[in-house]
């Protein structure tokens, strides 16, 4: 019984000892970053745990690994329910908008599938374990009444046809205080035949007695050489070089890389480059008026500003690579606009080439360090427009005394 490949390795070797021992039961919290595997490795042990090839069908791809292990054994019937989310033992519960459980399954004509926003959800994530909905126009929750009336019967009922329940709660953090009271008896002692399985990208808001109560597993960002295999499998249609370039700057979330090539990653690298020509040049108004206009945007697209920053990152990182090749090629030189291999944005080499010549290193690298910091502190409350406009305005010297925007600076539609 072997996990697949999820580019976890210190986390599947734990994992691996604890299914050979059989100690795989009990309340577990995944935690880590958004798009770093965590519900598809919770759905990968419910499906090893009811293999009825004792754990030695392979993981489905992305996930098999390349050495052949399990290889030779057929595809029992019970995972191929895993693999394609329809085991009756297996329940994912993720945040959505109220009510959204209790759609009804549409009536149509036709052979195809009839599915609700639920059962589109979980059809989309049996092909793509990372798979997230965007484009929600309501505050998504995790409501009291899925838990009492889905999540706890199912704990405390017997297996329908495994040997074991498995119950994944998503982006556990989302769950109220008082939501989250719920589950403590139950997270404390769960029956013998249940495995539980919260995940959380911000664990910090989870309550300290549920943290108390499980066994807590740190996923890490993946490597982008993983990545790039996988995203292959999973977007076969798109470029390598894009590929590629998205396992570079996705700072190791699938989720973010995704985004990517589906057209947002790209938005968002424009973005850092105007920031970047922007401070270099001491254009400040604009730089005020990108600030206000992430602030404002913020409460709805949480995402835009953490994956500006990660762009933030690597256009820095590719800048400061080409400021060393212009030391090591001689004084007055200048960066060079390489294109090798080494830089993440080589696509932009020449317009990160002025954003290095102009801004210089010890600059860079405070854009790397301040944006990383701004990064984690989204995770708690912090004033977003305020926060970006001290980062934007402080990259370059001189501009360090305008850190505060004036109240009621504008935003710009521009290209944003």
């Amino acid at each position: 019984m072997r996990i697949g490949d999820f580019g976890q390795p210190r986390l599947e070797a734990l994992l691996d000892e604890m299914l050979e021992r059989g100690r795989v039961t009990g309340s577990f919290l995944f935690e880590g970053p958004q798009g770093t595997g965590k519900e598809a490795l919770a759905v990968e042990l419910g499906r090893l745990l009811n293999c009825e090839n004792g754990g030695r069908c392979p993981a489905k791809p992305p996930f098999a690994r390349r050495d052949g292990s399990g290889a030779a054994a057929p595809r029992c019937s019970s995972c191929r329910k895993f693999d394609v989310l329809k085991h009756p033992d297996l329940l994912l519960v993720f945040p959505v908008p109220a009510d959204t459980w209790d759609e009804p399954i549409p009536q149509g004509r036709g052979d195809g599938p009839h599915l609700n926003t639920i059962g589109k959800i979980l059809f989309e994530k049996a092909k793509n374990p990372y798979y997230r909905k965007q484009d929600w126009e309501r505050p998504l929750n995790i409501a009291a009444d899925v838990l009492r009336e889905r999540v706890l019967p199912k704990v405390y009922s017997r297996p329908v046809e495994g040997r074991m329940k498995v119950l994944v709660i998503s982006d556990a953090e989302i769950m109220a205080p008082a939501i989250g009271n719920t589950l403590l008896k139950t997270l404390e002692e769960p029956p013998e035949n249940t495995l539980l399985v919260l995940t959380s990208s911000v664990p910090q808001r989870l309550l300290p007695t549920i943290l108390s109560r499980c066994q807590r597993f740190r996923f890490v960002p993946l490597d982008p050489e993983w990545m790039q295999a996988r995203l292959a499998a999973l977007y076969p249609d798109e470029a390598p070089q894009k590929v590629r370039l998205a396992a570079s700057v996705a700072q190791g979330s699938m989720l973010a890389a995704a985004r990517f090539l589906l057209g947002g990653l790209e938005q968002q690298r424009e973005l850092a480059l105007d920031v970047l020509e922007f401070a270099a040049s001491g254009r400040h108004l604009e730089l005020l008026e990108i600030a206000s206009q992430l602030g404002q945007e913020h409460a709805k697209k949480r995402q835009q500003v953490p994956v500006l920053m990660q762009m933030l990152v690597a256009v820095a990182h590719d800048a400061l690579l080409l400021q060393a090749d212009a030391v090591a090629a001689g004084p007055g030189r200048g960066p060079a606009a390489s294109t090798g291999p080494r830089l993440v944005n080589a696509d932009s080499a020449a317009r990160i080439a002025k954003i290095a010549a102009a801004l210089g290193d010890e600059a860079l690298r405070a854009v790397i360090q301040k944006a990383e910091a701004i990064e984690k502190q989204l995770a708690v409350n912090v004033a977003v427009e305020h926060a970006l406009a001290a980062l934007f305005l402080g990259i370059a010297p001189e501009a360090a005394a305008l850190a505060t925007p004036p109240r009621g600076s504008s935003g710009r539609d521009a290209r944003r």
